[in-house]
């Protein structure tokens, strides 16, 4: 069963941020103002054994996309990040489901 996630950027937003944490299926990544530039970043989460579990393509353009997320994976320690297109990557949030 596949649930939605909602990511969003906000003013004076300079970390990306995961919340609540634990983890839901409807749990919020923000992400932060530098990636909100209209163009697409790419989200990516690994689990605590280094393997990439979930990684898609994010629209940037009004700071608020939509993508399936947490529901799909198991209990456990994940990381979480996002990456631009010129390979500028976020801070790593650890996450637990």
């Amino acid at each position: 069963n596949i649930k939605e996630a909602t990511f969003a950027g906000c003013d004076a937003n300079s970390e990306l941020t995961v919340y609540p944490n634990p983890v839901t299926d409807q749990s919020v990544v923000s992400i932060p103002d530098q990636f909100i530039n209209g163009n697409e970043a790419e989200l990516l989460i690994y689990s605590a054994s280094g393997q990439m579990v979930f990684h898609q393509s994010v629209e940037t353009s009004s700071g608020r996309t939509t993508a399936n997320l947490f529901g799909q994976l198991a209990k456990g320690v994940y990381m979480v990040f996002v990456v631009d297109e010129k390979g500028q990557q976020s801070n790593v949030v650890k996450v637990v489901k």
